[in-house]
């Protein structure tokens, strides 16, 4: 069986080389630079030691770093974007650094090899006629643009980005805002329908937290089945927090990395169907974090749901926490499991 811990700084190993790898091919500045989508922390001071003057922007919340929709008013000289994992939220990065970058600016978007960094250079040419590969290094490449004066084609705010579908749940059929890059496409996997499918609704006035809210779907679909219950929704993305405000607004909806946005709070129920990977690295910590954390968020008798892969050790994960730990559902792709 794999251990939690190992798996979890695999993925930061990953990114670590990554980062090393665009830092070896970008050359000393001394303007204004936006660094786009670091999840590291690692490339603006790197880029601040050779002459830089970095700004960043992270739509996610990343320990006491809160995430924003869209990068903060301002003109910088360049930007550097680290390749998203779905393409539609690599669309969008480019149109915000292309926002903020003056004309004849650069911008800069790196990655892996086998997260799509070649085929990330026709997206970027539609853009910006004359974008190439500017260096490639080990397992990775950077992909280099310069800004033009006239972009016809910039979707430069985040509401541009938002679409507002009619969505099909089991309780009914909602108008459902969604943004790029939103976990599941902003609406209903596979593995959340079998938690809900599953897990009991919650009580009349149960505190309930919606842990990774996504687009809302968990929160909208307790209340459905339950009204009278308090809910509490809490997501990492700036813009997931966005979607669940406009699709479950019954819910107070936070946005925070972990738990640290509801210290204080105790809640009857906690459910999830947390990530387990970064990028395409798998990474097991914000489950093992969930963990760790959610007993001092519990009410008395109070109880962790969460949804995860088959392959995943969630005993191993849960057992050295929680008194109680029972599968209600295991099948050949998720495990549906209670914590008390």
């Amino acid at each position: 069986m794999s251990r939690p811990g190992r798996l979890a700084g695999r993925s930061q190993e990953h990114e670590g080389r990554v980062v090393d790898a665009a830092l070896r091919s970008l050359s000393g500045g001394d303007g204004t630079l936006l660094v786009i989508g670091d999840p590291t922390g690692r490339m603006a001071p790197a880029l601040a030691e050779r002459g830089w003057k970095p700004r960043t922007w992270s739509r996610w919340c990343r320990g006491d770093q809160p995430g924003t929709p869209w990068p903060a008013e301002g003109v910088v000289d360049a930007a550097t974007v680290r390749l998203p994992k779905a393409r539609a939220a690599y669309l969008m990065a480019l149109h915000a650094a292309a926002s903020r970058v003056r004309p004849g600016g650069h911008i800069y978007v790196y990655g892996a090899n086998d997260e799509g960094i070649r085929s990330a250079l026709d997206p970027l040419r539609a853009l910006f006629p004359g974008a190439h590969t500017a260096d490639i290094r080990g397992h990775g490449r950077v992909q280099l643009a310069e800004r033009p004066a006239e972009l016809p084609g910039l979707v430069d705010t985040v509401d541009g980005w938002r679409r507002d579908v009619d969505l099909i749940l089991p309780s009914g059929t909602y108008r459902w805002s969604v943004w790029p890059g939103l976990f599941a496409k902003g609406g209903l996997d596979a593995a959340t329908a079998t938690l809900l499918q599953v897990m009991p609704p919650p009580a009349a006035g149960d505190r309930v937290l919606d842990f990774g809210c996504g687009a809302g779907v968990i929160s909208v679909e307790l209340h459905a089945a339950a009204p009278d219950a308090v809910y509490t929704a809490l997501d990492a993305d700036a813009l997931a927090v966005e979607a669940t405000r406009r699709n479950a607004p019954h819910a107070t909806v936070i946005a925070s990395d972990g738990l640290a946005g509801v210290a204080g709070q105790r809640f009857s129920r906690i459910v999830s169907n947390p990530p387990f990977h970064q990028g395409k690295a798998e990474d097991f910590q914000v489950m093992t974090d969930l963990a760790r954390q959610a007993p001092a968020h519990l009410l008395p008798g109070g109880a962790l749901w969460v949804v995860v892969p088959r392959q995943v050790p969630i005993e191993g994960i849960l057992g050295p926490v929680f008194r109680h730990v029972t599968a209600h559902h295991v099948d050949g792709r998720f495990q549906v499991v209670e914590a008390r």
